[in-house]
């Protein structure tokens, strides 16, 4: 499968959100997982951080590529009020693999402007986190009713169709 217009986006990957997950070691597991396929794909990698709540953390590094970015966000979508969706057009980019917290708020939104801009978006649910289980559990047939068959039980099946 072609994956020259297929980029990362790791959204609000911040100790101030993770703080009260009990446990995000797996997705972050995951996560790492996908930006070291990414990397050898070439693919571009934007780490999205809300603003004033800190750093991606240091386990999923920092942009350090050529293809590696930072988007600060004002409020909960990745492209409101920001040059992502600028920025992806320059790369000719019409595929994003989605990950990152909240699945019910802040992944969720940026989830649902892209599909606005008709962007075809890719997740798993070992790429996704909530604040709670129940709030996850929630959200899970939103993006199952709304990415269909590109929304994977986990990220290895979703690498897989990319391989």
């Amino acid at each position: 499968m072609e994956n020259s217009n297929t980029a990362i986006l790791i959204v609000d990957m911040q100790i101030d959100f993770l703080k009260p997950l009990a446990n995000f070691a797996d997705q972050v597991v995951a996560i790492q997982s996908l930006i070291n396929f990414g990397k050898t794909k070439k693919m571009p990698c934007w780490y999205i951080e809300y603003a004033n709540c800190g750093n991606t953390i240091p386990e999923l590094g920092r942009p350090s590529h050529q293809s590696d970015f930072l988007i600060v966000k004002p409020s909960d979508s990745a492209f409101d009020y920001t040059n992502l969706d600028y920025r992806l057009k320059g790369w000719d980019i019409d595929k994003l693999i989605v990950s990152g917290v909240y699945a019910s708020a802040c992944v969720k939104s940026t989830v649902e402007s892209a599909l606005v801009r008709r962007l075809k978006v890719l997740t798993a649910k070992t790429l996704i986190g909530d604040e709670t289980l129940r709030a996850y559990q929630d959200s899970l047939g939103w993006y199952h009713d709304n990415l269909g068959e590109d929304f994977h039980n986990n990220h290895h099946d979703l690498i897989s169709t990319l391989i």
